[in-house]
């Protein structure tokens, strides 16, 4: 079984269980002796998040809104965010095709975090119609994004030719849940491949208090399917369809080592690793959320009326 593939091992079979602990306790100490050996005393790694580590705490006490690309966004005006905004001194995170929306380009946006492989291709290498919405992308947050870009650290050199901002490396290496509850920027993560998770723990690496969140609907569960030849499928939602015009409404997971019950223990990962966020203040804007990691939170005046 291919054990790198699986989010979380089947507890109903414990043979997979301990295949599952094994293959991760061999991953995290052949990786941590590679690393001991390639760069002894860190100095290497150090260089490589610099300007991360220039960062840390710099935003103290300032709130910030971490937007996820839920379709739960709309129930936020984008004006009153921008109102919000200005006067608090706050600031908005994004990620990946978030700024191609309209909602982004009125509420505007202080940071991007990427990490949607398909950022970091070369142009030959992408579909065409997906090759004209990273086009429009990159192009929109050259126009508008206030401050910087954070991306995987081994991407920053290919993102740097297509920006004038700075763009700025977070580890994006990942190790197993089960040994780790990291969710510092700096070191391999312990949670899942989301980008936006990935904003959420470089705002709270930089300091900002309270972060509001929105746009996180992990409502995947609610949206999945499985057809007669029990193909598992589910609906993409976004809050914006424009933001996303590549994107297929079905798509078909087409995972050969996952049956439904893999693909709800999977799921399960998109809610209990935001728990490990939860010694920071963060607040859900979406007091309809399925994400119950977070104190929810509809007071300030940032809804559309009705």
């Amino acid at each position: 079984m291919n054990y790198s593939k699986k989010a979380l091992p089947n507890p109903a079979k414990p043979i997979e269980l301990f295949g599952f602990y094994l293959f991760h306790l061999k991953k995290i100490l052949t990786t941590s002796i590679r690393l001991r050996i390639q760069d002894p005393f860190g100095y290497k790694q150090n260089k490589v998040y610099d300007e991360l580590l220039k960062q840390r705490d710099t935003k103290k006490n300032i709130p910030c809104f971490v937007l996820a690309n839920g379709p739960s966004l709309n129930k936020l005006d984008p004006k009153k965010i921008r109102t919000f905004c200005s006067e608090h001194d706050a600031e908005v995170f994004c990620v990946n095709y978030f700024p191609n929306s309209e909602f982004a380009r009125i509420a505007g946006y202080d940071h991007w975090v990427i990490s949607d492989p398909y950022f970091f291709k070369v142009d030959q290498d992408v579909p065409l119609p997906k090759r004209e919405i990273l086009s429009s992308t990159f192009g929109n947050v050259k126009k508008h994004l206030r401050q910087c870009v954070y991306a995987p650290s081994k991407e920053v050199a290919k993102v740097k030719n297509k920006m004038n901002v700075p763009v700025i490396g977070f580890n994006d290496i990942e190790i197993s849940t089960i040994f780790s509850d990291s969710i510092n920027p700096v070191k391999p993560r312990s949670y899942i491949s989301m980008s936006a998770y990935k904003a959420l723990a470089i705002a709270c690496y930089l300091g900002f208090s309270p972060i509001y969140i929105c746009g996180f609907d992990n409502s995947y569960i609610t949206n999945l399917g499985c057809d007669r030849e029990n193909r598992i499928f589910r609906k993409n939602e976004h809050f914006d369809e424009n933001a996303y015009k590549s994107s297929s409404p079905i798509q078909l997971l087409s995972y050969k080592y996952r049956s439904v019950a893999d693909e709800l223990i999977s799921n399960s990962r998109l809610f209990s690793d935001l728990e490990k966020f939860n010694e920071h203040l963060i607040l859900n804007l979406d007091v309809d959320s399925l994400t119950d990691a977070f104190r929810k939170d509809d007071s300030l005046d940032i809804y559309v009326q009705g």
